[in-house]
């Protein structure tokens, strides 16, 4: 029947290997079906805890006062009075992107006011980035970047008229070649 010895031992060979296959395959398809759980997961995060502090186009002003240091020489200071007005952009759980339509620096006797700018406000993490193109009087255009930390505790909700406090501190707060900043003890209240 079989020529040589050789034949069949390959063909048995190709018909238990054929076996295998379709035994994995069987299993590959039943064994998700068997393994799904009978009940629900329970998240560790409560649906509380997962929802968001305010809305997409919720309003602000952040407002504070502080010193700015020369950042070629921080001996030389000067006051700082800070007023911006920002938007809520986007909002997912504990997150906001952050739109800065308008507001002033002023810095000593210079003022600066805001062209654009953007941020993030993470309620997780208690901290605050923004990014900010400022115009002195002549015209040209200046960076500002201000890092904060939410120093006041935070609440489940932010309605109108609420307020947190944060400390924006220096180095991180700049206006780029020109000042550190900090503004300890600002304020971001919601106004809409």
């Amino acid at each position: 029947m079989f020529k040589k010895l050789g034949d069949y031992r390959r063909l048995k060979i190709i018909a238990v290997l054929s076996i295998l296959v379709i035994v994995a395959s069987a299993v590959t398809v039943a064994v998700p079906v068997y393994a799904k759980s009978d009940h629900s997961v329970k998240s560790e995060h409560s649906a509380q805890s997962r929802t968001t502090i305010f809305g997409k186009g919720a309003s602000f002003t952040i407002t504070g006062t502080g010193t700015a240091y020369d950042i070629a020489d921080q001996t030389k200071t000067a006051n700082v009075d800070l007023r911006l007005t920002a938007t809520a952009e986007k909002v997912t759980f504990g997150v906001a992107k952050l739109s800065i339509s308008e507001g002033t620096l002023k810095v000593g006797s210079e003022t600066f006011t805001v062209e654009k700018g953007t941020g993030r406000l993470n309620v997780h993490s208690k901290k605050i980035l923004l990014h900010i193109e400022l115009k002195d009087g002549s015209g040209k255009i200046w960076h500002l970047i201000l890092y904060g930390k939410i120093s006041s505790s935070i609440p489940k909700t932010l309605p109108n008229g609420s307020s947190l406090t944060v400390d924006f501190m220096k180095p991180q707060s700049k206006i780029a070649g020109k000042w550190f900043l900090s503004i300890p003890s600002a304020t971001i209240t919601r106004s809409a």
